[in-house]
């Protein structure tokens, strides 16, 4: 592998962790400190995924992206010219998706500037709930928090607002529900969606003429996370595409490979986890039929994650069978858990884990996993490096005996 290739790709995935880290600093940075915690938390995919599990998937994955590019550059026909138009064209894709993200009218709570959001006082001004036609926007979200920690969760507050919300069997009037929107109990579920819609209207109101610094920065580096996301499926596809290439031309390094992304892909499907946590919460507070672009593409996230990873691992596991079969059980043992727990069981378990139910328990335990996962994986760097070393001094000592002994006699 060509140095250039190397350090390019630790470059590109240096700025990537920097992106990572730095959007969620300037939350930290700009909004109090009791509001750290609720914000991060309700938008865990966004601050808390990223520069953490992200920055370890960087770590398994940057091997694999500098084989791939070094390939491509040097063995592989048109490679060269590959690499030039996918590199451009995921730069673009990235800044297209995420200036069609800026443009949707939904508007978040950390996107509005920290002064403007302590001192929304709802509607009418100074209420308190229940006696509120629209509840403050920290009040509301703090309440989703609180109800995510139930037993049941808030799966018993996801009505939907549209001609689908009631039947000729459960007419509208009789559909009654506590209202997250405006701390209001037993409103039917026409009156919630009013109430939701006051809301969302309120925050983008606010929002438009009081934006925060964490929404100017995001705006900027939302096309990093994006990139990231679809470089690794890039280099995920590459991998299964030009297997035999990288077997034949870096057999030192494929072994590392086959050991880490298999590691990264499985990672990765934290993402789209925690992006349905997310949208739990979300719910609850604008509609199932919000029709945001975010809103949209999520299952289509989730959908599409699931199938890179699956691929990766059981494709690189291969060569290692009673890993794949250790896998393999695992992944059987987990369809047979999901297919006896309720969706809205394992949605409430993830909203209150690694939504905003979140406390700091739970994401001290997180951050942990994260940081074991991330040593064991720079382990099998140190392993390598052993190894070749290793290697390389049994050939020298080889090629001495060989030389002591000199040519044979016929």
């Amino acid at each position: 592998m060509s140095p250039i290739a190397k350090w390019l790709t630790i470059l590109v995935f240096t700025v990537l962790a920097a992106a990572f880290v730095a959007d969620t600093a300037i939350v930290l940075w700009e909004y109090p400190q009791k509001l750290w915690l609720p914000i991060l938390s309700f938008h865990s995919q966004n601050f808390i995924f990223f520069p953490t599990v992200g920055i370890v998937a960087l770590l398994a994955f940057w091997r694999a992206g500098a084989v791939v590019m070094d390939a491509y550059w040097r063995y592989i026909k048109l490679g060269r010219l590959i690499l030039v138009i996918g590199f451009a064209a995921t730069l673009g894709s990235a800044w297209y998706i995420s200036d069609m993200f800026g443009k949707s009218p939904d508007r978040s709570w950390w996107e509005i500037a920290p002064a403007a959001l302590e001192a929304d006082a709802g509607d009418p001004a100074g209420c308190r709930p229940p006696n509120c036609e629209r509840a403050p926007i920290i009040d509301a979200h703090l309440a989703v928090g609180a109800e995510s920690r139930t037993p049941d969760g808030l799966s018993r507050y996801q009505h939907p607002c549209g001609a689908s919300r009631s039947t000729i069997f459960r007419p509208e009037e009789t559909l009654r529900t506590y209202c997250l929107a405006n701390g209001k109990p037993n409103v039917t579920i026409a009156e919630c969606c009013a109430a939701r819609g006051a809301f969302k209207d309120a925050m983008i109101a606010i929002q438009k003429n009081n934006p925060s610094q964490t929404y100017v920065a995001h705006r900027w580096l939302e096309p990093f996370k994006i990139f990231f996301l679809l470089v690794l499926l890039c280099i995920g596809i590459m991998l299964l595409r030009r297997r035999k290439t990288l077997e034949r031309f870096y057999p030192d390094h494929m072994d590392n490979i086959e050991r880490s992304v298999p590691v990264g892909g499985l990672l990765m499907l934290l993402w789209p986890v925690m992006n349905q946590a997310f949208t739990s919460s979300w719910d609850v507070l604008f509609g199932t039929d919000t029709q945001g672009a975010y809103r949209i593409m999520a299952p289509l996230y989730t959908l599409g994650f699931g199938v890179w990873a699956m691929i990766l691992v059981f494709f690189y596991f291969r060569r290692y069978p009673e890993t794949l079969e250790y896998v393999a059980k695992a992944a059987g043992i987990g369809a047979a858990v999901l297919s006896v727990l309720k969706y809205d069981a394992i949605l409430t378990w993830l909203t209150k884990y690694l939504g905003a139910g979140a406390d700091f328990v739970s994401l001290s335990i997180f951050a942990v996993a994260v940081i074991v996962l991330a040593y064991e994986v720079m382990a099998k760097w140190d392993h390598d490096s052993d190894q070749e070393a290793e290697e390389a001094a049994a050939d020298r000592l080889r090629a001495a005996h060989a030389a002591r002994k000199g040519p044979k006699e016929d």
